[in-house]
């Protein structure tokens, strides 16, 4: 991804055919802040970070034990759907 010439959100939302819900905010092309929601319970902030081409959650992250046993789901979907992404709104 190029660096953008202007300021803009991106986030991304995605939703599993299980109970979860991811979104992926935009912050640096390496950098994107997380949020997992659990459709029954409270949500999750994480970071994504981009180390030699490789997206993982950040290492001093604390997360919930469910959310580190996804990770790869997790990252799986963020790198799915980050080359696919399209403009569905905006705010002016």
């Amino acid at each position: 991804m190029q660096a953008l010439p202007f300021q803009i959100k991106i986030t991304i939302i995605c939703v599993t055919k299980g109970r979860r819900k991811y979104q992926f905010r935009y912050r640096t092309d390496r950098f994107f802040d997380g949020l997992a929601t659990d459709i029954d319970g409270p949500s999750y902030g994480f970071s994504l970070v981009n180390s030699q081409d490789h997206w993982a959650f950040d290492p001093e992250a604390s997360l919930p034990q469910w959310l580190v046993e996804r990770e790869s789901e997790v990252v799986s979907l963020f790198s799915l759907t980050l080359p696919n992404a399209s403009v569905t709104g905006y705010n002016n």
